[in-house]
Formats: C-alpha cells, structure tokens, sequence
C-alpha cells in the first residue's frame, strides 16, 4: 500500500514544504496578512459558499480574489481597501492589452502584481488544502486500499507496455487489459446492485 502511495505522491507533485515554501514566500510579497488570512480560510470554506462569491464576483466584475478579500470579517483597513480598489481597476485596464504570460511574469506595477499575487496564492493554498484531504484520505486504510485495488492494474500495465517498446503490441496489450477492466468493474457493479444474485 505504501507503494501505491508514494507512487501518487510523484504523480500529484506532492510535496508539502516546497508548497509550504512557495506560499510563505507570496505570503510576504502581499504583504497583508488580513488578505492572505482571508484567502487561507476561504480555501476550506464549502463548495456552495465558493459558488455564491463566484456568481457575486462575475456579476459585479470584480475578479474573484479581490471579492474575497473584501467581503466577509475580518474587514480590510481603510488603506488596504483602498489599495484593493485601485488594484482592481488597474488590473481590469491592463488585462485589456491582452498580456502575454511573459509579459505578466515580468510585470512591475504594483497594483497589477498585487491581484496577479492574491491569484496564484490562493491557487496554491488551494492546492495545498486539497492536498491536505488526499492525504487524509489516503490515510485510511478502506480507502488506501481500494485505490491500490483499483490503480495495481493500471500500474501493472504501464510497467508492461514500458518494456514491451514496440507500439502495435502495446496498443493491443491496452485493448486486451481494458476489455478485461470493463469486465471487472460490470461483474462489481452488479454485485453492488444486487448482492442477493452474485
């Protein structure tokens, strides 16, 4: 089970203090702990919350990182509020101009950087709140276990058809292995539907 666990460690990129890392540093560049705070939470707050500042967000033309860090409590101080307002116009007329990702990359207006930071922070406390769940998730042993059922055959495959090297074989060998997968997951399908005839 390990194995199949630190095999998707590698497949995820999974690797919480580099991630840890790259968060502290974006937390400094913002250099406003109630707007990074403000996104840390909102990380984990429920889909249907989400979906609400999103719909809020696009209806207002605000982008989506500036209406949660404007909205709920903590409130902003009156200087950040104001420095979030003047980044949301700015960034508005520079997205105008249709910046390449160099271009953004490169970027040294503040006010701009400013909603490019609140942006790929809030995707990597995201990434690092749903990496939290797998990780969790991965710890209990039904649900570890199961992936590793479900995954072996995949990971047996791809072992085979790396030292099969010629492509026509391991094409067919492909057709063979999920011809065979779709006849696990019907015969496990109708165990689950009715357990009584299996």
């Amino acid at each position: 089970m390990m194995h199949f666990i630190g095999i998707l460690a590698i497949t995820l990129d999974d690797d919480p203090a580099a991630l840890l890392e790259q968060i502290a540093r974006y937390r400094q560049r913002i250099g406003s702990a109630t707007m990074t705070d403000k996104l840390d939470i909102f990380a984990y707050e429920s889909r249907e919350k989400k979906e609400v500042v999103r719909r809020y967000a696009e209806e207002n033309g605000i982008e989506f990182v500036l209406a949660i860090v404007r909205g709920d409590e903590p409130r902003l101080p009156a200087y950040e509020l104001d420095r979030v307002v003047r980044a949301s116009k700015r960034y508005r007329a520079y997205m105008k101009t249709k910046p390449s990702a160099l271009a953004r990359a490169q970027l040294t207006d503040t006010d701009v950087r400013l909603v490019l930071d609140l942006q790929y922070y809030f995707r990597l406390v995201s990434r690092d709140c749903d990496s939290n769940i797998i990780r969790e998730m991965l710890g209990e042993d039904a649900i570890a276990s199961a992936l590793e059922v479900l995954a072996g055959p995949i990971v047996e495959l791809i072992k085979r058809i790396y030292k099969v090297g010629n492509l026509s074989q391991a094409v067919g060998s492909f057709q063979r292995f999920l011809d065979q997968l779709i006849i696990i997951i019907e015969a496990l399908r109708s165990r689950i539907q009715e357990p009584q005839s299996a």
